[in-house]
């Protein structure tokens, strides 16, 4: 539906390519209101916004999972590729070379995980701008759990004009908030404090481990971005304090439903990547031998030819150096070492 034209308390309805996404997903937002509705279900509101984020979850399920497991791929080789720094450190050219003819041999493509996410964030740009114009549109007037109204306490229009907190702040002479009283204020603060937790927690639970042979560089990059990343929740917090509750309650949904995915495909066994994991230790059954290999692509090379062109040295350009090809051997052996071994597929 459109805005009303000449009301000032309702911002003007933006006509642009995310516009096109947004409207067949506001109408979706109505289907879904309309027909709980129409079977007796109360606070239809609240659950259409979460019926139509499943929806959008269920959609994007197989790009999401392309996108984890070209990045647990990624992960996984990683020993590898840190052994072909460690064996040329000084030669970027070789290190290029012999990391394309691994990602070749491994049927790897580094790029894989960046198309699936692109196509990704038009739609959920498309669900943020059908929301807010459903709570133009009034679609949020109704409680929904412990929420007195998803259409609260605050507007879009006040949002964009710098007062969305003016419910909370500043209190009066008897230290009681704009919005009339504590009580109406907690129910409304019990939101953005649950997007902050479940952020919270997802950043812990999608964590990357640790790894003893990490470049330093590296280490510090991912340490800086990692610090970064601790104030995201606390800013959607802040953001959700601004606008009214029903988009507060998408932010809720989908980061609870996000984690959850993720953590089935990285550790639920959801993904099923490329490569094996090459730090994995072997599973030993009694009875059978244990065999220490490379890992093994499905339906590509054979463990030697996969491992070889990140680890193996040149033996016989090694040879000819004299006393510096000898310590050229023995980075070529110490790169060996370094690179874990796993089972065969």
């Amino acid at each position: 539906a459109a805005a009303v034209a000449g009301d000032p308390s309702i911002p003007e309805r933006k006509v642009d390519w995310i516009a096109r996404v947004a409207d067949p997903l506001e109408d979706l937002l109505r289907f879904f209101q309309d027909r709980l509705h129409d079977v007796g279900v109360e606070q239809a509101a609240g659950w259409s916004i979460i019926a139509v984020i499943l929806v959008i979850k269920l959609v994007t399920y197989p790009t999401t999972k392309t996108t984890v497991e070209s990045s647990l791929a990624q992960q996984n080789l990683k020993p590898i590729l840190d052994a072909i720094k460690r064996r040329y450190p000084n030669n970027k050219e070789k290190q290029q070379a012999e990391t394309s003819k691994l990602y070749r041999e491994t049927g790897v493509n580094p790029l894989a995980g960046c198309l699936p996410s692109l196509i990704q964030l038009p739609i959920f740009w498309g669900l943020y701008r059908a929301l807010q114009n459903a709570s133009e549109d009034n679609l949020f007037s109704e409680p929904f759990l412990w929420i007195p109204d998803l259409a609260g306490p605050t507007t879009a229009a006040a949002r964009q004009a710098g007062t969305g907190m003016a419910w909370l702040l500043p209190l009066d002479d008897n230290n009681v908030p704009p919005i009339g009283d504590w009580d109406t204020a907690a129910r409304y603060l019990v939101l953005p404090v649950l997007i902050v937790v479940v952020q919270l927690i997802s950043q812990e639970v999608l964590k990357q481990p640790d790894d003893p042979n990490e470049d330093p560089e590296e280490k510090q990059k991912r340490e800086t971005t990692q610090q970064v990343l601790k104030f995201l929740p606390f800013m959607l917090g802040y953001f959700a304090l601004n606008v009214p509750s029903g988009l507060g309650l998408y932010w809720f949904s989908n980061s609870v439903s996000t984690t959850l995915i993720q953590a089935y495909l990285r550790y639920g066994g959801g993904a099923n990547p490329l490569v094996a994991d090459v730090m994995k230790p072997p599973t030993v059954s009694y009875g059978c031998a244990i065999r220490t290999t490379t890992p093994v692509p499905r339906g590509a090379a054979s463990p030697e030819q996969v491992a070889a062109p990140a680890v193996a040295a040149d033996g016989a350009a090694a040879a000819e150096g004299g006393g510096a090809s000898d310590a050229e051997g023995s980075d070529a052996e110490s790169a060996t070492e370094e690179a874990p071994a796993a089972p065969a597929a």
